[in-house]
């Protein structure tokens, strides 16, 4: 294998206290320690929105002024090429703020439609039967660990040449 994997991170970051990024830096601790020689982890940004405070976020979206809209449209549009074009797994981060996050399940569904496998984790204490059918239909596989993801992705890295992923025709 010459290339590694290139794994993007899906997950809530409106809504949340440190915008997500606590279990990004885990993942990404994780593949630099474990995995470096076959993956790659895409840590989407936070847009700027860390400029603009929550009360501030509220008003600039709900007014739908140019510079949010030109922010978020910027954003949107480097995101879903990245999965698109440059990702081979989404590795989607499904904890309580998940439901709630428009971008991530709109990157799910981007992937699902790109073909590019979404492994969904599991929060600790969240359910199977709290994810809701949408996400389960567009999740490849689902985790209970991001060791368990990590391990996946890099056996499906180093076997590239026999297996395969895909929607079947109808």
């Amino acid at each position: 294998m010459n290339k590694k994997s290139r794994i993007y991170l899906c997950g809530a970051m409106e809504g949340t206290t440190d915008h997500g990024q606590g279990w990004r830096e885990e993942v990404i601790g994780r593949i630099e320690r474990d995995f470096a020689q076959t993956l790659q982890a895409h840590n989407p940004k936070v847009l700027g929105l860390d400029d603009l405070t929550p009360k501030e976020r509220f008003a600039e979206a709900r007014q739908r002024t140019p510079k949010f809209l030109d922010m978020m449209r910027s954003g949107i549009e480097d995101d879903l090429n990245v999965i698109a074009m440059e990702s081979d797994f989404v590795l989607a981060y499904t904890d309580e703020n998940f439901e709630r996050s428009a971008g991530s399940n709109a990157e799910i569904t981007w992937a699902f439609m790109a073909n590019v496998p979404v492994l969904g984790v599991l929060a600790p204490g969240t359910d199977l039967s709290n994810v809701r059918a949408w996400a389960n239909a567009c999740y490849y596989r689902i985790f209970e660990s991001f060791s368990d993801a990590l391990s996946f992705a890099y056996f499906w890295s180093v076997q590239e040449d026999t297996l395969s992923y895909g929607r079947q025709p109808a």
